[in-house]
């Protein structure tokens, strides 16, 4: 699918991308910004319309890409129509892992981390150290939790400045 998603980069068409096989009903409606084989970067939009932040995932967990579906229609209508954007992505490398935290660390984005397909962690992106990402974590009142240390092999994907992540920003910034 490398090749797909390289195409939709350059055109900048919304698509509909499927990761997970054990969840057919979840998907991302998104424009590619990058693809490379380790990952692809998409630009989400939530099923409201609204902008919905930066979400890296697998590259080969990907197996099913729709494009110029009515549902996209629809969703690109809202979008347009509510004045909807995405913030400029001016981080484009070839590694896209450290490209959406860098992104994250410089907006001051909540981002959110899953691995193993379920283990989700919520807070901002502090560092790597060798193969281990660090996050200051966040409970989902947005208070300060610590820190979570994952390995990056085990990561699955990515997200920030999703609606979730925009409100536990919010949270966290009232209480300092």
């Amino acid at each position: 699918m490398l090749k797909q998603l390289e195409e939709l980069a350059q055109q900048g068409e919304w698509a509909e991308i499927y990761d997970d096989a054990a969840n057919v009903e979840g998907f991302y409606t998104s424009k590619v910004i990058q693809a490379t084989e380790d990952y692809t970067l998409l630009a989400s939009i939530s099923p409201k319309g609204m902008y919905d932040g930066y979400s890296l995932i697998i590259t080969d967990n990907i197996f099913q890409i729709n494009t110029g579906s009515q549902y996209i229609r629809d969703l690109k209508k809202i979008y347009t129509a509510r004045d909807q954007k995405h913030l400029d992505w001016k981080h484009h490398q070839n590694d896209l892992l450290r490209s959406i935290l860098a992104f994250a660390q410089a907006h001051k984005l909540v981002i959110a981390v899953v691995a193993f397909g379920e283990n989700l962690v919520e807070g901002f992106f502090k560092d790597i150290e060798e193969d281990v990402l660090v996050v200051s974590a966040l409970t989902s009142q947005g208070e300060p939790d610590g820190e979570t240390r994952l390995y990056i092999d085990d990561i699955v994907s990515i997200s920030c400045d999703y609606e979730g992540a925009q409100a536990l920003k919010i949270l966290h910034s009232s209480d300092e």
